[in-house]
């Protein structure tokens, strides 16, 4: 919330329950999705819109949007994925592993212009 980000979109993922249940809906909006490239393509749009936005993914689907990915980059449009690592999949991107560092690295994420995958692993957000 502190970081303006107000928009969401994913298939739903039980590992981010608790973070959609502390969605205020005044002033953040989650939208479910059928697949994760639907998910990307709503937060895209909002963010060419000018809404902070984040996609929700299991880490289990994210090889599905990688592809798509690389073809948007050279859009520039900042995007945020947010991958729950449920599956303890090694990833090649930053991970987060307490909260503590949360803020710092959403605002470098969002300071780029490009899409930033962070993944969270399993009991970060509770």
């Amino acid at each position: 919330e502190n970081l303006n980000y107000r928009f969401f979109a994913g298939v739903a993922c039980p590992g981010f329950d608790s973070l959609y249940r502390s969605m205020d809906s005044k002033i953040m909006h989650y939208i479910p999705a059928v697949n994760e490239k639907t998910a990307l393509g709503i937060v895209m749009g909002a963010e060419i819109a000018g809404v902070k936005s984040a996609v929700l993914v299991d880490a289990y689907y994210i090889n599905d949007l990688l592809n798509t990915i690389s073809k948007l980059n050279k859009y520039n449009i900042a995007c945020l994925i947010l991958v729950y690592n449920s599956e303890k999949i090694n990833t090649a991107h930053l991970s987060i592993k307490s909260d503590k560092d949360i803020e710092k690295v959403l605002k470098k994420a969002s300071s780029s212009n490009s899409v930033s995958i962070i993944t969270i692993d399993e009991g970060v957000i509770e």
